[in-house]
């Protein structure tokens, strides 16, 4: 497993390009990250979130970057929960589309249940355990228990 929430891996023919560092001439007290861009084999190039990329891969034919952020260090049961929730809907076989070379977009075939459906699914199993959790009566501590 990683050690960031998300990783993207761009199609096949696709590379990183970082600009820069610059300098500025005015007193400017700091400046922000120099841009980060995937660039597709037609030359098209897409900006990417640079504070949040915690890695970035343009070797072995595709780009890759992971996103993370400090949010993620400093909750992990968030870090799992964004992940989760992530992964169905990369995962998902049958509302998303996926962009081509071109600039074109064609969806997903072949499951009978999409992200929508799933992430409700799961919203709804929360909230029954969180009602049960709920109507449970709280055990008393043994004398000896207590610290």
């Amino acid at each position: 497993m990683n050690d960031f929430p998300l990783l993207v891996e761009f199609v096949s023919g696709t590379t990183l390009y970082r600009e820069p560092e610059t300098i500025p001439k005015l007193p400017i007290v700091q400046n922000g990250p120099p841009g980060t861009f995937v660039v597709f084999s037609d030359g098209r190039k897409v900006p990417l979130p640079t504070d949040q990329i915690v890695f970035a891969d343009g070797s072995g034919g595709s780009a890759r970057i992971g996103l993370g952020g400090m949010s993620f260090e400093e909750a992990p049961h968030l870090r799992r929960e964004v992940r989760a929730i992530l992964e169905v809907q990369l995962n998902d076989g049958r509302s998303a589309w996926d962009m081509q070379s071109d600039g074109s977009y064609v969806q997903r075939t072949g499951a009978t249940r999409g992200t929508h459906e799933l992430l409700i699914d799961r919203a709804e199993r929360r909230h029954r355990e969180a009602t049960r959790l709920k109507r449970r009566r709280p055990r008393p501590i043994a004398a000896g228990q207590r610290e």
